[in-house]
């Protein structure tokens, strides 16, 4: 039987929480600037292989990594609850770049481009590393935002990924229960990682539509009455795109 999280204390959370903010104001914008070549480098390791495919790799680990080191810091830090102008623009073309690559990724590994074994092993490195770091963390970002239109483009990333559920889990499960035994994405004292891996998606895609149809059962209970087209629309739980829409994909 594994151990309950050990819980942490508010202040605690609070100090760690103001550290992760200050590292945020302090990320060089011209970062932004200088990671651009990645996605080119992809679709080129994608369509070519070889060093294409590698050179995607090297700048997503190594450059992007001198870039961070490198670059001058702004200053002072930003004044606290500023926003950065540009969030919402920059989150929407990461994630129609995503769009972009996706298809010409897999139908490149699946040897439509007939790439060789190494360009093949570098670009599935270079993939994994982006839709991982950079297209999960985007589309988290999106499914926060109280715009439908950005909320549903981090919507179907994640669904093109087949973690559609996560939309749901996250916001309904975690962000209510996080550190608490209730939240399948907290992992328990001393939980190896591969038993956190195995048991974490699972768990957390019946967490969130037992939410999500807890929603809509409320819904139901408070119109019992003959519902119009909209309100049987509002019935659907949402898992039903997330399936669907992975199925697609």
């Amino acid at each position: 039987m594994t151990e309950k999280p050990a819980e942490l204390s508010f202040a605690k959370f609070m100090v760690a929480l103001r550290k992760l903010r200050k590292i945020g104001r302090e990320t060089p914008k011209s970062t932004l600037s200088l990671s651009s070549p990645l996605p080119r480098a992809a679709d080129l390791g994608a369509l070519f292989g070889g060093l294409f495919s590698w050179l995607a790799v090297a700048w997503i680990t190594v450059g992007i990594f001198v870039v961070d080191r490198r670059a001058p810091k702004p200053a002072p830090d930003a004044p606290e609850g500023s926003a950065f102008p540009a969030a919402d623009k920059l989150s929407s073309a990461l994630a129609i770049t995503h769009f972009v690559l996706l298809p010409i990724v897999v139908a490149s590994l699946a040897g439509y481009a007939g790439i060789s074994t190494m360009g093949t092993l570098g670009l599935m490195i270079a993939a994994a590393l982006w839709f991982g770091q950079i297209s999960n963390a985007n589309a988290h970002e999106l499914i926060h935002r109280a715009d439908r239109k950005l909320f549903n483009l981090g919507k179907w990333v994640y669904i093109s990924l087949l973690y559609g559920h996560h939309v749901s889990a996250h916001r309904l499960v975690h962000h209510v229960s996080v550190a608490t035994p209730a939240d399948p994405a907290t992992a328990t004292l001393g939980e190896s990682y591969w038993n956190y891996a195995s048991r974490t998606w699972s768990e957390s895609f019946k967490a969130g539509y037992a939410k999500e149809q807890a929603i809509i059962d409320a819904r139901v209970k408070a119109n019992p009455g003959k519902p119009t087209l909209k309100e049987r629309l509002n019935r659907i739980n949402p898992y039903a795109t997330y399936v669907l829409g992975g199925c697609g994909s």
